[in-house]
């Protein structure tokens, strides 16, 4: 079990019930350790690191996360249903699990990852995030698996990053309602 208060999850759905996407966040107290340190010791992926696939290792070289303490929110695992892609959903998500983070836990930091290879794309910058750095990568016993990209914003950043996505995002969907566009993108 995740302790009360320190995850959440947003599900949205379609006129019918079904699930067409979901985004967490995780709140991490980083005031002891680096976010570094809670990496190594298995703390990010699970509550219970003890758990933990013994052959699978992370590694985070991204040099901020050696000095990064204080109140930590992560948000990821962003999923949008195929059918409902390409309407800027998951930028949506990710502002709108930054701003939940924000409320409920006051952080000093707001971080995400995003695959590697999407950094050079942009797609990352849809994200809010300020920052990004090379990299986090986890291992099996034989080979690299997965390769990201360390986002993050510190508190004020994330402040400005959301008032900034609140007014495009309005402001775009007064021109929907405006112009009677009912598949306005967002």
């Amino acid at each position: 079990e995740i302790p009360d208060g320190e995850a959440l999850c947003i599900v949205g759905r379609d006129a019918v019930g079904d699930i067409v996407m979901v985004t967490a966040g995780k709140a991490f107290d980083a005031r002891e350790r680096s976010f570094s340190d809670i990496i190594r010791a298995g703390d990010f992926y699970s509550i219970r690191p003890a758990r933990n696939a013994p052959q699978l290792r992370t590694d985070i070289t991204a040099p901020v996360a050696s000095i990064m303490r204080g109140n930590l929110a992560y948000c990821g695992g962003i999923w949008v249903r195929p059918d409902y892609r390409g309407r800027q959903l998951p930028s949506v998500l990710a502002h709108l699990t930054n701003a939940c983070m924000a409320t409920l836990w006051n952080p000093d930091y707001f971080l995400g990852f995003v695959r590697h290879d999407l950094v050079g794309s942009g797609l990352h910058s849809r994200y809010g995030y300020v920052h990004h750095e090379p990299s986090l990568t986890v291992h099996d016993a034989t080979r690299e698996i997965f390769r990201a990209e360390f986002l993050w914003m510190t508190r004020d950043e994330g402040t400005q990053a959301l008032a900034e996505f609140h007014g495009s995002f309005w402001s775009q969907a007064d021109r929907a309602v405006i112009s009677g566009n009912r598949k306005q993108g967002v």
